[in-house]
């Protein structure tokens, strides 16, 4: 079986064809894996990802990245405050800790 393949164009002009290979289903499933613990706590916390950005003045998509890379060590005070220590800044320090050893 031929894989499928993407045409590129740009102001209807031809540019590539490209052919698309499609990743395993556990593959596509550890690209969206969630790595943080903490933020899947806030998150829990606040009752889904909007309300988390909402409460805390972030984006939704800022959020979805805490989810993924974890929340940065610059937020970790204003997280705790935001969450009144549900989340601590030592636990979001740990975390990262965690992270950058692996």
């Amino acid at each position: 079986m031929q894989p499928s393949k993407i045409n590129l164009t740009c102001n209807r002009q031809h540019y590539l064809t490209v052919p698309i290979r499609f990743a395993t289903l556990s593959a596509m499933e550890e690209i969206g894996k969630p790595r943080s613990q903490a933020a899947q706590r806030l998150i829990a916390h606040f009752g889904g990802r909007q309300q988390t950005a909402e409460a805390l003045g972030v984006t939704r998509e800022t959020v979805r990245l805490w989810l993924l890379r974890g929340i940065p060590l610059e937020r970790a005070v204003e997280v705790e405050q935001g969450c009144r220590g549900v989340i601590t800044a030592e636990q979001i320090l740990f975390e990262a800790r965690e992270r950058a050893a692996a």
